[in-house]
């Protein structure tokens, strides 16, 4: 599985106040001063966490809205209350594919309705987006039975078509008779925890093939006497499962074109599995051995060329834009002269340590002044900066070693975790950037996209990071921020700094750059080493 890279792009934002509880303080921790080297914030600041035995979809991770485009409820009516017991993709405006036991009755009940566009089935916050319509007829295939779960595929039509935007969209088919031995994405309303019934919100994870005769083995033999068939395959995860609830829901993968757009391939269909929870492991329905029948029974071509130009056709373009919480806070900080309510200029920056900020040295040199204080967006705490190091060779016209090292006045608590430093070779690694972004408005919110940087964007004599943003923007929401991060590795697991965004750049729109880290480990090593010197000899 590849890891990411994240490029942080930031709009500047109207702050003010002190905040609340602070993320700094004046006294190094204990351990400060006895480290062996600059590189261990790993096993410092994020040492192995004992397993999770969360189970259901994703074990708990919450889908956003535009995600999942083709994720529908499938809704039974009774008691005056909708009950949403299935999952469902849209493959057609008019046709949800899903499993065929979700056409089975509930207490005498069929279900009659379908909701596409919702992540959150309890709350109306972006109704506005999502679209109910009324189930027309349900086509099982013709060779399932509820008392197997063989040929476990159904077709929903709709009473009436749904309108395509941009959070209902159809999703592509899988053709390939082999199952993608890479991470598969999972998503459905199902139980978050055994027995406390749906999910309200979309969740969302993933799972891995796994062998037919390894998953046979832990199975009811009653529901499969023939054992795994062809047209089924296994797939499971340490800690991620669907659940009950999570039924005719997709297992899929996602791929880009030849212009960087990004679709969803469903590969199969969420069918039965063993009790969610650890060592649990589902049974899927292989789609490409279905295809034919899905063809004629929709009478549309699901051909990879044909799909792909009916989404287009809706006007519209995957993007992959996907929130990022702030209900914790995050590493990157912003440059400022003062205290004052506004960001003076567009320069960040990311902690990699307890009192050290890398940044470009364009921010750091800033014709307006060099900063004076970091801002922490999370609780608006102001820090002062008490050196600035630029690198010495440093040049501000071709924006060679643009980089820097802001070391502060107070020292980071860890409530607030940094960055880490890189291993060596990282930036020979064949990297996947998620492009960050934040919309303008009072409050700072991030986003990110993840895309493929393409060394033949970079200039022959610029070594760094470079890459083409593919994505349709309208002007003048987002700008991108000297000194920004580019990470590699999960934003919400262990950040590591791979680059910094150079000068070069103006907006989100056409070609964006970065500084390596890499290469100048050596430097950014010598300079925390020497002020570690000041205070206790302990570095040899």
């Amino acid at each position: 599985m590849k890891t990411s890279t994240t490029l942080l792009v930031l709009s500047v934002a109207v702050v003010s106040g002190t905040g609340g509880n602070t993320f700094f303080g004046s006294v190094a921790s204990e351990d400060y001063y006895l480290r062996n080297n600059v590189f261990d914030c790993p096993r410092r600041y994020y040492p192995p966490q004992p397993p999770q035995t969360e189970y259901a979809v994703s074990g708990g991770v919450r889908a956003f809205d535009g995600e999942y485009r083709h994720m529908v409820a499938i809704g039974w009516v009774y008691d005056g209350n909708i009950r949403y017991l299935c999952g469902g993709s849209i493959i057609h405006e008019k046709f949800i594919l899903t499993a065929a036991h979700c056409s089975a009755p509930v207490n005498g009940i069929y279900p009659t309705t379908v909701r596409a566009g919702d992540t959150d089935l309890g709350s109306n916050e972006n109704d506005f987006m999502a679209q109910q319509r009324n189930i027309s007829r349900i086509l099982r295939h013709p060779l399932h039975r509820h008392i197997r779960s063989y040929h476990d595929l159904a077709l929903i039509e709709l009473d009436q078509a749904l309108s395509f935007h941009l959070q209902v969209s159809p999703a592509c088919l899988w053709h390939e008779k082999y199952i993608p031995q890479e991470p598969l994405n999972i998503a459905g309303f199902g139980e978050v925890n055994l027995g406390e019934g749906p999910s309200l919100t979309l969740q969302h994870g993933y799972v891995m093939d796994r062998p037919t005769d390894e998953c046979e083995k832990m199975l009811p033999s009653r529901r499969i006497p023939d054992g795994i068939l062809e047209s089924q395959f296994c797939a499971s995860h340490d800690t991620m499962d669907t659940c009950r609830g999570d039924s005719g829901g997709p297992i899929e993968l996602r791929r880009i074109d030849l212009f960087k757009q990004e679709f969803s391939l469903i590969v199969g269909i969420t069918s039965f599995g063993t009790a969610c929870g650890s060592g649990s492991i589902g049974v899927y329905t292989k789609i490409s051995h279905y295809i034919d029948w899905i063809e004629m029974q929709t009478n549309q071509s699901y051909e990879y060329n044909q799909c792909m130009s009916r989404i287009l056709h809706t006007k519209y373009k995957p993007h992959g834009i996907t929130f990022l919480p702030t209900n914790k806070p995050f590493p990157y900080v912003h440059l400022v002269r003062n205290r004052s309510a506004e960001l003076e200029y567009d320069c960040m920056g990311t902690l990699i340590d307890d009192q050290f900020v890398v940044t470009s040295a364009f921010c750091a040199t800033h014709e307006a002044g060099s900063p004076e204080f970091i801002y922490v967006p999370t609780n608006q705490e102001f820090v002062p900066i008490e050196t600035v190091i630029p690198h010495p060779q440093y040049d501000v016209d071709t924006l060679a070693n643009d980089i820097a090292l802001l070391k502060l006045g107070k020292f980071l608590v860890r409530d607030l975790k940094p960055a880490c430093l890189p291993e060596r070779n990282y930036s020979t690694d064949k990297q996947t950037v998620n492009f960050m972004l934040n919309s303008i408005g009072p409050a700072i919110n991030y986003f990110f996209r993840r895309f493929i940087p393409e060394s033949d964007q970079c200039p022959e004599s610029f070594d760094g990071i470079c890459m083409q943003n593919p994505l349709p923007l309208i002007p003048n929401i987002c700008q991108v921020m000297n000194g920004a991060p580019i990470l590699k590795g999960d934003v919400d697991g262990t950040p590591f700094l791979y680059g910094i965004m150079d000068a070069n750049n103006d907006d989100c729109n056409g070609k964006l750059r970065g500084t390596l880290i890499e290469p100048h480990l050596e430097w950014i090593e010598s300079v925390i080493r020497r002020y570690l010197r000041r205070e206790v000899l302990i570095f040899d």
